[in-house]
């Protein structure tokens, strides 16, 4: 039963909350009592009862949600005007943060949905909280706390002894607030979770940090690393840690024995680094998930690395996309590695040599499942050698492709698509272009005709490939006939009304989609929507449709009342 209708707007449900008000010269903010954080901003909800309680709920204007909770149905009708929501009839109430704070002792998570907050607003909730003993996850990304609120957190931790998870991504903190975050946690004992993504950190904060995950008398993060007996999750991405700080951090990683997530993405920390990292991986082992993309590692680190992924056996989850020429290495190291089960190398460079490489290697590894090779271009015999790698190898389950220039050659697509009616393991497939080349007519029909045969695949994302009308009504036929696709991004692909018309009919017949995405795709009309609304009143296993910017809705019209009529109470 259909539960989402997105139309007119790209802007997702859990971006319609709005900020919450400002009363006097207090914050408002929310409080839940819930598994998920994620479900503070998604009140589209899948039960009942995951959403306990909220505090001050107000939707955005332009944006006016109708609910039936007792079905957990959502029509988005992107109206204009306001509307204050009551979920599960709790009570709507503003209070300001360091009163609730003080006064509210059962909730473990907290989350700011205010646009900024003050140094002094900063200040009064870090007081709050030296006095409140059940807080667990507190999230105050991208607040705008800067250096004295940052630092007033930061004394917090100190004698804090429940919160277990901090975010404080994108808050403009400089090395003031990040040496005070870093001599925090040589004093913390509870903290397991801390996201300082996208600050002005700098080469000190990241020395501080090591420092304290190990203790060596030198500067601040990486001091950490040394000391600190507790911290499993920390990310650093998008700071300018540089050089200096990267290798003090991966010093830290040789002593430290309990850190399984580590991102130091976009940090500018260059070659040498990387060959320290490198030297680090070889005798940690306790690291589990390493990000560390955009760093300028070169040829020599890369090789540096893929030397220890040979003999590595913790590290599961990597990602080294735009590391420049690693690739190569890397694939020699992926036929000896036995741990590895996602790898990105999204933007890396790979050559006809480069690109046999990885194929053989892919046709060897029994481990990875997930692989990301999106790229602008690759050589069309590399294509090819990657297709049928899909022939054989048995392991692999999640395949990206994104940015691919398809136009080049449709056999590339037509590879792919005899690939699919064989593979047997895989179960979502990118075939994206942002840069909206085609993956051509031949190519996609060949796709459609692999999906009446596979029985694996359950995501395919085909959007902005310009697959036209012929293509969509031959995918619309696929998916009479396929029984195990849930998730289909047909947006952005000109598709047209017969296109919309033969989906519509397939929306019919199909039993296993629940999401269905058609949006940006003007051409389908008003007729094609009308096929679709009458095709929702039969359809019982969609969940999701996205219609947004195509011009095929008139909310007044007959087919949509009666959609409306059938979702609605």
């Amino acid at each position: 039963m259909l539960s989402n209708l997105f139309q007119h707007s790209s802007t997702s449900t859990s971006s319609s909350i709005d900020y919450l008000q400002r009363v006097g010269s207090c914050h408002s903010f929310n409080i839940m009592e819930t598994n998920d954080l994620n479900t503070s901003t998604n009140i589209s909800v899948s039960k009942k009862h995951s959403i306990e309680f909220y505090w001050t709920i107000k939707i955005k204007a332009n944006y006016t949600f109708i609910y039936s909770l007792s079905n957990t149905k959502t029509i988005d009708l992107r109206t204009n005007s306001y509307q204050t929501i009551e979920i599960l009839n709790s009570r709507s109430r503003t209070l300001s943060a360091s009163y609730a704070i003080y006064q509210v002792t059962t909730f473990d998570e907290l989350w700011f949905n205010y646009d900024k907050l003050c140094n002094e607003a900063g200040k009064t909730l870090a007081k709050a909280l030296n006095t409140n003993f059940t807080l667990k996850n507190l999230n105050l990304r991208s607040k705008r706390l800067c250096n004295v609120s940052g630092k007033a957190v930061a004394e917090t931790l100190c004698n804090n002894i429940t919160i277990t998870s901090l975010n404080i991504d994108d808050n403009n903190l400089t090395d003031e607030a990040g040496k005070a975050m870093a001599e925090a946690l040589h004093k913390n004992t509870t903290l397991k979770d801390l996201n300082l993504n996208n600050n002005l950190l700098s080469d000190e904060t990241g020395k501080a940090i090591a420092e304290a995950l190990c203790d060596n008398g030198g500067i601040a993060l990486a001091k950490v690393l040394y000391e600190n007996t507790f911290l499993t999750n920390l990310d650093l991405n998008n700071n300018k840690l540089g050089e200096s700080a990267g290798k003090a951090l991966a010093e830290a990683l040789c002593k430290n024995t309990t850190l399984t997530n580590l991102n130091l993405g976009y940090n500018m920390l260059g070659e040498s680094t990387g060959k320290a990292l490198a030297e680090a991986l070889s005798k940690n082992t306790t690291l589990t998930n390493l990000n560390i993309r955009i760093n300028k590692f070169g040829e020599s680190a890369g090789k540096a690395l893929a030397e220890v992924l040979s003999k590595n056996t913790t590290l599961t989850n990597l990602f080294l996309g735009v590391n420049g020429s690693t690739v190569k290495a890397l694939a020699e190291a992926l036929c000896k590695n036995t741990t590895l089960t996602n790898l990105n190398l999204y933007l890396n460079k790979m050559g006809e040599s480069t690109g046999k490489a990885l194929a053989e290697a892919l046709c060897k590894n029994t481990m990875l499942t997930n692989l990301d090779l999106s790229y602008k271009e690759m050589d069309e015999l590399v294509e090819k050698a990657l297709a049928e790698v899909l022939c054989k190898n048995n392991t692999l389950t999640d395949l990206k492709l994104y940015h691919y220039g398809f136009d080049k050659s449709q056999s590339t697509g037509k590879a792919l698509g005899e690939a699919l009616c064989k593979n047997t393991t895989l179960t979502n497939l990118t075939l994206c272009d942002l840069n909206h080349n085609k993956l051509g007519e031949l190519a996609a029909k060949t796709l459609a005709e692999a999906l009446c045969k596979n029985n694996t695949l359950t995501n395919l994302d085909l959007s902005s490939n310009g697959l036209g009308e012929s293509a969509g009504k031959a995918l619309a036929e696929s998916l009479c006939i396929n029984n195990t696709l849930t998730d289909l991004n047909l947006s952005n692909n000109q598709l047209g009304e017969s296109a919309g018309k033969a989906l519509a009919e397939a929306l019919c017949k199909n039993h296993t989609l629940t999401d269905l995405n058609l949006s940006h795709n003007e051409l389908l009309g008003e007729s094609a929507g009308k096929a679709l609304a009458e095709a929702l009143c039969i359809n019982t296993t969609l969940t999701d449709l996205k219609l947004y910017c195509n011009k095929m809705v008139n909310q007044q019209e007959k087919h949509w009342q009666k959609l409306y009529a059938k979702i609605l109470p």
